[in-house]
Formats: C-alpha cells, structure tokens, sequence
C-alpha cells in the first residue's frame, strides 16, 4: 500500500508556482537588443525595387494599345513581382525601425564610455584609454 501512494503521489501535478515557465524578456536584460539594421536595408531595398518595377509595369501598360497581342505580357510579368516586393519590404522596414528605436534607447541607458588606463605591460608603463561598455 505505501508503494501505490508514492506512485499516486510522484503522479501528481506540480505547484501551480513551479508549473508556470518564467520567461525572460530579452528587451529587458544587459545584453544588447538586435540592432536592426539589416531589416532597414533590406526592407529599403525591397521598397525601392518594388516601387520601381511597379512604375514601369504600369508605364507598359499605359503605353501599350494592343490588348489582345503579345507587347504587354512584360507588363504582366513585372507587376506581380513588384507587388510581392512592396508587400514585403513594408513590413521588413517597419520591423526594422522599431528594433533600431530599441537598440537606440539601450545605447542611450548603456552609454559607451572612454575611460583613461594606467598600465603596466613587458616591463614598460602604458597610458591609454579603455572602452566600457
């Protein structure tokens, strides 16, 4: 009998304290948020690829009379491509400016600092300055 009690009791739940997973925020700790600049990039690019492919798929269009013939069809292979790239590259570069406003106001409460440095190295006296961060 004491053995099936101790089965039922390692069966059992755990506290509902221990059962809840904390979970650290990464905005909130030392460590530097991702800067974001690689989205920034990215997500201008897109845009300005975007909206140039439109302009001139739209351009083809407008210039093309013929509808039934074969000189727009560039038009129609353009303007999907320059859709999909605006689509993208929206929100790449929303995503991107919200990370580097992030990383921005963590730069400003870790302030990177020169501080002077008296050392001594290979039996000679050094001055510098040292980098904390």
């Amino acid at each position: 009998m004491p053995t099936s009690l101790a089965l039922i009791l390692a069966l059992q739940a755990p506290a509902a304290a221990s059962a809840v997973a904390t979970v650290e925020d990464p905005w909130q700790t030392d460590k530097a948020p991702p800067r974001g600049v690689g989205m920034l990039g990215a997500g201008g690019a897109l845009i300005f690829t975007g909206t140039v492919l439109s302009v001139v798929a739209g351009s083809i269009f407008a210039t093309r009379r013929c509808i039934h013939c074969l000189e727009g069809v560039e038009g129609a292979y353009i303007l999907p491509v320059g859709v999909v790239a605006l689509a993208v590259g929206i929100p790449l570069l929303g995503v991107g400016v919200y990370r580097f406003r992030v990383w921005r106001e963590w730069e400003d409460r870790h302030r990177v600092t020169l501080r002077p440095r008296l050392g001594r190295s290979h039996g000679a006296w050094n001055l510098g300055l040292t980098l904390r961060f």
